[in-house]
């Protein structure tokens, strides 16, 4: 919709004037999305459904087990992850294996560089730092780029966990919440290996996935 598409919407809706900022906000995102991101075509849909959620996001959270975030990772350590699955998880081919590097790319600097900054808060286990992707240099990087992010962004939280803690509700799988401002509900996604994610936006099902988070938190001190 264009903006005064959008802003008629609202006025046949009724919507109260409170929600309207939200709403309209929401609209923009969804015009820079319609703009961007030339990667997709040969993506399965569910991640872009994905990025486009995490456009819209106010707050992110994401835990993974065994592997750093996909949002933190550094460009050298896609690629291994890329390189690893091509030919595994689609038919092998640099170019799908570039767009796949691309898009990852493209989903950071959308949620790091946006403009207000995302409340961002990831949660890795300490298998993830001692597992070689890609070469020993490659781990060197990444490691680097954490500490830099958690140096220089006020906004962005990197917490470790303990493979081994104690009480840990997806010792096997990752959780991702998203936030998407005050007037829409959050919702909740779980990745996979292969195969579409699950996306669960029933608040009693969202409810179980920030119960999950809230144990992961509380599982280790932050760092």
């Amino acid at each position: 919709l264009s903006p005064e598409e959008l802003e008629q919407l609202l006025d046949l809706l009724d919507v109260p004037a409170h929600k309207r900022r939200d709403l309209l906000e929401v609209g923009t995102e969804a015009r820079k999305r319609s703009r961007r991101r030339q990667y997709v075509d040969l993506l399965p849909r569910g991640y872009e459904r994905l990025a486009d959620m995490e456009s819209m996001a106010t707050r992110i959270w994401s835990y993974e087990p065994g592997i750093v975030p996909g949002l933190i990772q550094v460009p050298e350590y896609i690629e291994a992850l890329m390189t690893d699955g091509d030919g595994i998880w689609w038919e092998s081919s640099w170019e799908q294996r570039r767009n796949r590097i691309n898009f990852r790319i493209e989903r950071q600097k959308i949620a790091m560089e946006a403009e207000p900054s995302k409340s961002l808060h990831f949660i890795l286990t300490d298998s993830a730092l001692r597992t070689e992707v890609g070469s020993a240099e490659t781990m060197r990087r990444q490691l680097e780029h954490l500490l830099h992010l958690i140096d220089s962004h006020s906004n962005i939280t990197i917490q470790l966990l303990n493979t081994t803690a104690a009480h840990n509700p997806a010792p096997s799988g990752g959780v991702i919440v998203l936030h998407l401002g005050s007037t829409l509900r959050p919702v909740g996604f779980l990745p996979v290996v292969y195969g579409p994610g699950t996306y669960l936006d029933d608040p009693a099902e969202v409810a179980c996935i920030i119960r999950a988070w809230d144990r992961l938190v509380r599982s280790e001190e932050r760092r």
